[in-house]
């Protein structure tokens, strides 16, 4: 006897075709790639640079965009590590213990030493991709938004945060980015720049009981949205992407003030920084001296120390002591100062960079 009438037909596998994946709409950059003569460099603007269908809204210069945030998992909203492209597109990607790197026939591969030589030859940098939906511009998926500076992705966090203490979620609540004007020290000098930051849109106390109140859904709707691998959604990095403050050299509209502002890097672990010219080779094991205290003279032939290398060395492990005690990371310090030890600071800059430890320590507690 054939019961097949009995069976309900099958349309759907368990486990498949859940998951909710919004495209990419487009970039929002932070500045332009600018020519002078048959050169090209990055210049950094002090507003965001939009897709035609976001300047129709916001217009051509924009210093702020109403944006929500398509999931609560925060390491998906901004993901961030340390990141080498080449002309085919991402070839290593590493979060400052060990990286994913590509080997010659174009697999990916576990490399132990991270950062390694790259970093010192700035062909790799710190890398952050914000996605973001313009609710204003359209609803239909989300855009990119990709930044260098690490005071931009830690002030973002620390905005999401502060959102969601105060409402109980960040997912699809009303935010407003901002470009802010910021002062930051770069090699002795301070220069003006415009770094990202998260705020809540103004909300009366009864929208934010409202947005409370409605959390079961949109959780449940955040939960099922997957957010597409920003190596897929960026193959090839371009310098108009993103614009690097701390770190990197850069023509802009920058301008050298006086003030003293308290920087704010993000966490990376590593104290030394691996020889490892060819990105195909693993790194050896020799490593360069990033630890912050001045390389041994006491080899045979050579005479001791003299007595202000001796003042500088001691100098240089005090800071190193105060890094520790705030639970501060060396390299932080060696990125905020653009150097590669501490043993290169200037005594002025030692002063500046002892200040900071202190204030920095404070706000981390």
């Amino acid at each position: 006897m054939n019961n097949s009438n009995s069976f309900e037909p099958i349309k759907t596998v368990k486990g498949v075709g859940n998951i909710i994946k919004p495209p990419c709409l487009g970039k929002i950059r932070l500045g332009y790639m600018k020519k002078k003569g048959e050169t090209a460099y990055p210049f950094e603007t002090d507003y965001f640079v939009c897709p035609q269908e976001v300047e129709n809204i916001y217009g051509k210069e924009p210093r702020e965009l109403k944006i929500w945030v398509p999931s609560e998992n925060i390491e998906d909203v901004i993901p961030y590590a340390y990141e080498y492209y080449g002309k085919s597109g991402l070839k290593c990607i590493g979060n400052g213990s060990y990286a994913r790197r590509k080997n010659e026939n174009n697999q990916w591969i576990l490399h132990e030493n991270c950062p390694c030589d790259l970093l010192k030859q700035k062909v790799c940098n710190l890398q952050g991709h914000f996605r973001v939906i313009l609710y204003e511009v359209s609803c239909a998926g989300i855009y990119l938004i990709n930044t260098r500076s690490a005071r931009s992705i830690n002030d973002i966090k620390s905005g999401l945060l502060y959102v969601k203490d105060l409402v109980g979620r960040f997912a699809f609540v009303p935010c407003v980015l901002r470009r802010v004007e910021t002062i930051i020290p770069r090699n002795g000098k301070k220069e003006k720049h415009f770094t990202l930051q998260l705020f809540l849109e103004d909300l009366t106390p009864q929208e934010i009981d409202t947005y409370r109140k409605d959390s079961q859904r949109a959780l449940a709707f955040a939960s099922q949205c997957q957010l597409p691998e920003h190596e897929i959604m960026s193959p090839r990095y371009e310098a108009s992407d993103s614009i690097a403050y701390e770190d990197e050299e850069l023509q802009s509209t920058t301008n050298h003030v006086d003030q003293t502002p308290p920087p704010i890097t993000e966490n990376k672990d590593p104290q030394s920084i691996p020889e490892n010219k060819d990105p195909s080779e693993p790194a050896s094991e020799k490593t360069s001296n990033n630890s912050g205290t001045l390389p041994s003279r006491n080899t045979e032939g050579q005479s001791d120390l003299s007595i202000k290398d001796k003042i500088s060395k001691l100098q240089c492990q005090a800071l190193e002591g105060t890094l520790r005690f705030n639970k501060i990371q060396v390299e932080e310090l060696c990125i905020l100062y653009s150097i590669n030890r501490i043993a290169d600071l200037s005594a002025v800059q030692l002063d500046e960079a002892r200040q900071w430890i202190i204030e920095e320590g404070k706000n981390r507690v």
